[in-house]
C-alpha cells in the first residue's frame, strides 16, 4: 500500500496524521490488502483518479468504486478534518475509525467482487469496471457498510447514528420527496417521464441505501417515523420493501460471510421488485 501526498504546504502536517491514522486502522481492521494505494490530498477534485469517476465524489473519503483485486483510495484531509473538528476523546476517534473503516470495507467488497464470475457483475459495470448504480449495487453495498458499522460501535453507535447518518438520511428523504411530488403532478407526460426516470430512480438509491439500515435498528426513532406519515412515502413504500428484501435475502453483511452475487441475475430481481414500483409512480 503506497502512500501519495498531494497537499498545499499549510496541509504537510495534517496529511501525515491522516497518513499516520490510515496505516494503523486499515492495519487493525484487516482492510489494507485490498488496497493498492492511498491519496492524501486537499484537491481532490483535481487528482485524475476522482475526476475519472463516472460520478463527482462527494463523501469525504472515496476507496474507488471499480472491481479489482486492489483499488485506490482518496482521503481529503479537509473535508475530513472538518468531520473531526471539535470532536474530542471516544467521539474523534470514532469518527476517524468510522471514515477509515467505511472505505476500507467497501475496498474489501470491490476486491471481494473481482473473485466472482465475470457474468454476475459486468452489468453493473463501465468500460472501466467502475460500478455504476443504475441497478443499484452499490447502494446494496454502501448498506452492507452500515451492517458494519454496528458490529464494532457498541456504545457509541446511537451517537453516530444521530451525528452523521439521520441528518444525511434525511436530506436524502427530502431529495426524493421532492422527485416524487414532481412525477405526481407529470408523469402523464411520456417525454417528461422518459427524461426524468434516471433522476428518480438515481435519488431513490441514494435515500434507500441509508433509510433501509436505519429502520432495521431504529425503527422507533422519531425521524426514522416522521418519514414514514408523508403520503409520498406510501407510493415508494413498495420499491423500499423490495430493496430491503433483497438485501435480506442477498447482501446482509454477517461477519465471516463474504459478499456473494449468487442466484438470479441481479438486474432482473432490482427491475422486478424496486424498478418496476417506481415506473408504477403517476
Amino acid at each position: 500500500m503506497q502512500f501519495h501526498r498531494v497537499v498545499s504546504a499549510g496541509q504537510v502536517a495534517r496529511a501525515q496524521w491522516w497518513q499516520e491514522q490510515a496505516q494503523r486502522i486499515l492495519a487493525e481492521t484487516g482492510f489494507e490488502p485490498a488496497i493498492s494505494e492511498v491519496f492524501i490530498t486537499d484537491q481532490s477534485s483535481e487528482l485524475d483518479v476522482v475526476r475519472e469517476l463516472p460520478e463527482p465524489m462527494t463523501s469525504v473519503a472515496l476507496a474507488v468504486p471499480v472491481v479489482a483485486p486492489q483499488v485506490p483510495l482518496v482521503i481529503d484531509v479537509i473535508e475530513c478534518d472538518q468531520l473531526v473538528s471539535g470532536r474530542e476523546g471516544e467521539q474523534a476517534e470514532v469518527t476517524v475509525q468510522a471514515i477509515l473503516r467505511e472505505e476500507g470495507f467497501h475496498a474489501r467488497d470491490f476486491a471481494r467482487l473481482s473473485e466472482l464470475p465475470e457474468s454476475q457483475w459486468r452489468p453493473h459495470v463501465d468500460k472501466a469496471g467502475r460500478i455504476i448504480n443504475h441497478a443499484g449495487l452499490m447502494s446494496f453495498l454502501q448498506a452492507r457498510a452500515a451492517d458494519y458499522h454496528w458490529t464494532w460501535l457498541g456504545e457509541e453507535r446511537d451517537w453516530f447514528i444521530q451525528e452523521y447518518r439521520l441528518r444525511w438520511n434525511l436530506f436524502t428523504w427530502n431529495e426524493l420527496r421532492k422527485r416524487v411530488m414532481l412525477f405526481r403532478k407529470r408523469a402523464q407526460e411520456p417525454a417528461w417521464r422518459a427524461a426524468n426516470e434516471p433522476e428518480l430512480r438515481a435519488h431513490f438509491f441514494d435515500f434507500v441505501e441509508s433509510f433501509a439500515p436505519l429502520h432495521r435498528v431504529v425503527p422507533d426513532h422519531p425521524d426514522v417515523r416522521r418519514i414514514l406519515t408523508y403520503p409520498e412515502w406510501l407510493r415508494i413504500a413498495p420499491a423500499v420493501e423490495g430493496f430491503q428484501a433483497l438485501y435480506e435475502r442477498r447482501f446482509r453483511y454477517e461477519e465471516g460471510t463474504p459478499l456473494s452475487l449468487e442466484g438470479e441475475p441481479l438486474v432482473e430481481s432490482v427491475g422486478e421488485q424496486i424498478l418496476e414500483p417506481l415506473r408504477r409512480l403517476e
